[in-house]
């Protein structure tokens, strides 16, 4: 008895060893050593504290964080997004599917009327947790060595996922995004997505004059 005692101890003692190892994230200039996604948060306020301005955002810190370190799939960085909007007045947005294996990070870089948003992809399938970052207005498949890596590069301000089950139980996820090219010039794009073995793939969900389509928009212009 003592023995299975002495082995859950160290059981114990291993995992809270590897949970606080000490990692590190850098932009070329700044370096942050954290122990815990907590632990980093807590570091990133500070960068803005320290950097308080409107492009006060690390967005280069933030990202190799994301996508490097698998802790955060699942942390709402709450705190980090209350102070990066008060500093910067300018939206960062985290959002998840309601199963969890799918969650957006974006950011608008430019601020102003025109919006123009990057940010991550992190999704999760039978191979791991993957992540990519995001460019502008835009998304292509990224081809790769690694079949798993392949993934659809998803971009502009998310702001929601709806999940969409298909008869055979498989989720389909609607992906809201926003831009704006100026203070009366407005889009909302919804896109659909599957995350299979190989990646996070489009999905042709919508139909329009006889096109399938994994996307659909719809502009504002009062003028």
């Amino acid at each position: 008895m003592k023995k299975y005692v002495f082995l859950l101890l160290a059981l114990f003692a291993i995992s809270a060893t590897a949970q606080n190892q000490t990692r590190s994230i850098t932009d070329g200039e700044t370096t942050i050593s954290y122990s815990s996604i907590t632990d980093a948060e807590n570091k990133l306020i500070e960068y803005i504290d320290d950097n308080d301005s409107y492009c006060g955002f690390p967005s280069e810190l933030f990202s190799e964080l994301v996508m490097n370190d698998e802790r955060c799939f699942g942390y709402d960085f709450g705190r980090l997004i209350e102070r990066a909007e008060d500093a910067t007045v300018r939206p960062l947005r985290v959002v998840a599917s309601d199963d969890g294996n799918l969650r957006l990070y974006t950011w608008d870089v430019d601020g102003g009327t025109m919006s123009c948003y990057s940010g991550i992809v992190s999704y999760r399938n039978s191979n791991g947790i993957f992540s990519h970052t995001t460019v502008n207005d835009d998304y292509w498949d990224i081809e790769s060595d690694d079949e798993s890596q392949n993934s659809a590069y998803i971009a502009c301000g998310a702001f929601e996922i709806e999940t969409i089950t298909l008869p055979n139980g498989s989720p389909i996820y609607a992906i809201f995004t926003h831009s704006s090219g100026s203070s009366i010039m407005h889009m909302t794009t919804v896109e659909a997505y599957v995350i299979t073995a190989k990646g996070i793939k489009p999905y042709n969900l919508f139909k329009h004059n006889g096109d399938e389509m994994n996307t659909v928009s719809f502009y504002r212009n009062p003028s």
